[in-house]
């Protein structure tokens, strides 16, 4: 009796299995445009499409899709075949000027510019609506221009070693941010509408020239790394002793008393402070 049960069980779910994969290879074939490339950028977009989408909803695609997406590495290789590009590295090419081609790339959802001696973000991406990750670290841009505030899928921002001086109260429109990276700039001071991003996981502010932390950051129940080291800061707000979501804190290179490090290591005990 026993033993007839797995089989049963296994033939069911076999029987169950076959006609689903039979009725969604028309929906894909169907959808199917142009030839397969053999990286498997275009079967990972139609993978999450259903015949009705728009086509504006095929655009974005999830992060295993995208982390498979294949990678271009210049913008002529890209404008190629400007409709099924999605990620674009152009990582330490230091090109100082970025063609203005790259604005064919309609459908792009990540762009890296690191490392290319830019001193401002290149005004042809503005209308690269659906990016969800811009790496723009090791330039020499001195602020962000308002467009890429309006990036509205954005979910990843660097901008860290570069030479910005502030940072707009508009940081709060990019709502989807989790990870934000802002260490090594010039800032003295963060606007406190950074507590906005309530989706945050991951906040970099560390090797700035910041002397406080506004009040408020207990806002974001995300976060769970937070990097403040190499700052001016001589202390913190107590709220910041209930953030008991953090994993890790990093707080050297501050003229923070030995006493309010203590503070936290009490409220925190299973956070990792680095001091």
């Amino acid at each position: 009796m026993y033993s007839l049960n797995p089989e049963i069980m296994k033939n069911r779910h076999i029987f169950i299995f076959i006609p689903i994969v039979i009725l969604m290879l028309p929906a894909c074939s169907q959808k199917q445009t142009k030839p397969r490339d053999n990286t498997g950028t275009h079967d990972a977009v139609q993978a999450v499409q259903t015949p009705e989408s728009p086509a504006k909803d095929k655009s974005l695609l999830d992060i295993l899709s995208l982390y498979r997406a294949r990678r271009y590495e210049s913008v002529a290789d890209a404008i190629a075949s400007p409709d099924t590009v999605y990620k674009l590295v152009l990582h330490g090419q230091k090109l100082g000027n970025i063609p203005p081609e790259i604005a064919e790339l309609k459908y792009l959802n990540s762009l890296d510019m690191a490392f290319n001696e830019l001193t401002e973000v290149p005004p042809c991406i503005k209308d690269l609506e659906y990016l969800q990750g811009l790496y723009l670290n090791g330039n020499m841009i001195t602020e962000i221009p308002s467009f890429v505030y309006g990036y509205r899928y954005l979910s990843g921002l660097d901008i860290s070693e570069n030479q910005l001086t502030r940072v707009s109260p508009d940081i709060q429109k990019l709502y989807r941010l989790t990870v934000l990276n802002l260490r090594a700039n010039k800032l003295t001071e963060v606007p406190a509408e950074i507590y906005h991003l309530r989706q945050l996981k991951s906040l970099h502010l560390d090797h700035n020239q910041l002397a406080e932390i506004p009040e408020g950051i207990t806002s974001l129940t995300n976060l769970t790394n937070l990097r403040l080291e190499h700052n001016q800061l001589t202390d913190f707000p107590d709220e910041l002793g209930y953030m008991v979501q953090l994993e890790e804190l990093w707080l050297q290179g501050n003229p923070i008393p030995l006493k309010r490090i203590s503070y936290l290591r009490a409220k925190l005990p299973a956070t990792r402070i680095r001091f």
